[in-house]
Order: C-alpha cells, then structure tokens, then sequence
C-alpha cells in the first residue's frame, strides 16, 4: 500500500514526526509520496529527501492522508479537485474537526489503513457558478460558501430558491452550507448541526438586521441563486477557506456539486463522539465557585 501525504509542513510537520512517520514506513513495508511544497521545505530545512507529486493527477497511492488542521484538509479537497481519492485527516493544528485523528495516534491509524479497518463515507460538495473575475476559481466546495461585507455597512442579499422568491437578506453575510460544514463557521453564526449523512444544505444568516431571519436547513436538490449589493465597490465570497472580492450585483448559483468527498473513518470514531469530545455537545459543564 502506498500513502500521499499533503501538508503545509513546518509546524504542522515537525520533523520528529517525519523521521516517525519514515522508520515507521520501513517497519509496517508501506510507500510514502509528498506533495513537492513540502518536499522541498523538508529537503533545505530537515535535510530529508522525499519522493514528491505536483498535480493531483501524478498521485500514485491508494490513500491521503491530509497532516496538519482543517485548513489543510480543505486545501487537500480542493487540491485533488476531479482526482477523487480517500482521505484521511491527521490533525497537528488546533480543533480538528476534519482532521479528527491525533498526532499521538498516528501509528495507530496508519496500522488500520493497512488491516482496512476503517469505512469511507461519500461527502457531499456544494457546487457554485458566478463571476470571480480574473480568477482561476475550483468551484466545489466541502465546507461552506458564504458572502461577507468588505468594511462597513451590511450587504443586501436577493436570495431565490427553485426560482422562487425566499429572502431579502440584510445581513453582515450569508452562508450556505454542507452538512459537514455544519460545524464550521454555520454553527458559529446560530446554525444547525446536522449529521454528515444528511442531504441538505443550512442557509445561516451573519448577524442579520431582521431578528426573525433564522437559520433554515433545505433540501440538497434545490438551486440557490444569490445576487449582493453592498455600500461599498464589491464584497467578500468564501469557497471554504479561499476568498476573492467580488463586484455588487454578481449573480452567484449554487447546487449539489457532482462530486463527492470519500472521507476515511477509522473504526471505532463516531460523528457523535467527536461532537462530544471537540464541542462538547450534549455534555454539563459545572462550574465551581472560586
């Protein structure tokens, strides 16, 4: 079996962790491949040569495995873009959401990925069309897509949903997210949390101006049109953790994207011990008097 491993290295992958990770390697009689951004910093600064991949389409390997937060689980996604391959999130950043297995479990997972104990879930993407301009823009999203205010002042958002008239949105921004998104940036601004299986998306006003414009949980087959008008020259759209400044008045469409994300899920993790453990859902918390 042969793994690729995609990092933003430096403290994301210390390099005890490498020399770990490569011993480990010739013990357990499995291939490595990195992606060459990191290749290169462990060669001048580790001084450890690696074979490396540039373009998702040169990945020779059964697994992914994304070393560093969630961040660097999206960068992965998008990354890999049509190349779709398993992906499993180690996390060396903070949260780990995403990247929920530890840096002290390494070992351990890489041992399930070999025994194959472990399930791929099928994520959904959000697939968005819209002007960014001149940008080369990878338009699937994992997370959330959402639209922000540049500066001061709140954007006037005309949102559509099947054609039909839904909202005026007077917000500080809008977002419309996955159920794996859901407990990313949605569940900070007051929306739901929903299982990954669902099949729905969350649309989460930002501070909106309306008390009464609450968070709203739609099917995944609808079509969202959304078109931003803002006092100032344009406003900020976010693919996950990719953001361009847009003109007012782009017309942004959103759908069920045709791709998927196959999301490794070692045995023995459950969507709601994770909950439990990184947000410490459902749990009581009893604060001692000093």
């Amino acid at each position: 079996m042969k793994f690729a491993i995609y990092t933003k290295g430096k403290r994301y992958f210390p390099k005890e962790d490498l020399q770990d990770l490569l011993a480990l390697s010739i013990e357990c009689e499995f291939g490595l491949i990195f992606n060459d951004n990191f290749a290169e910093y462990s060669s001048v600064n580790y001084s450890i040569e690696l074979e490396s991949y540039s373009l998702a389409k040169d990945i020779d390997a059964d697994i992914v495995i994304s070393y560093g937060g969630d961040g660097t689980f999206l960068h992965c996604v998008a990354m890999l873009g049509s190349f779709n391959r398993p992906i499993l999130g180690i996390n060396s950043g903070r949260l780990g959401f995403l990247s929920s297995v530890g840096r002290s479990r390494v070992k351990d997972a890489i041992k399930a990925l070999l025994n194959g104990d472990y399930t791929i879930e099928q994520r959904s993407m959000i697939e968005v069309e819209g002007d960014f301009g001149d940008k080369k823009v990878f338009p699937h999203i994992f997370n959330e897509f959402t639209l922000q205010r540049h500066g001061l002042g709140m954007l006037n958002i005309a949102m559509e949903i099947d054609s039909q008239r839904a909202a005026t949105v007077v917000a500080d921004g809008l977002i419309i997210s996955t159920p794996t998104g859901s407990t990313a940036y949605s569940l900070s601004a007051g929306g739901a949390i929903l299982a990954p299986n669902c099949k729905a998306f969350i649309i989460t006003p930002i501070a909106p101006h309306n008390l009464t414009l609450r968070p709203i949980v739609v099917d995944e087959g609808v079509t969202i049109k959304l078109v931003a008008q803002s006092r100032r020259d344009g406003y900020y759209v976010s693919l996950d953790n990719r953001s361009y400044l847009v003109a007012n008045r782009t017309e942004f469409t959103l759908k069920l994207s045709p791709y998927k994300v196959s999301f490794i899920k070692l045995n023995g993790f459950s969507f709601f011990e994770t909950i439990r453990e990184k947000l410490m859902w459902g749990q009581d918390l009893i604060v001692k008097e000093p």
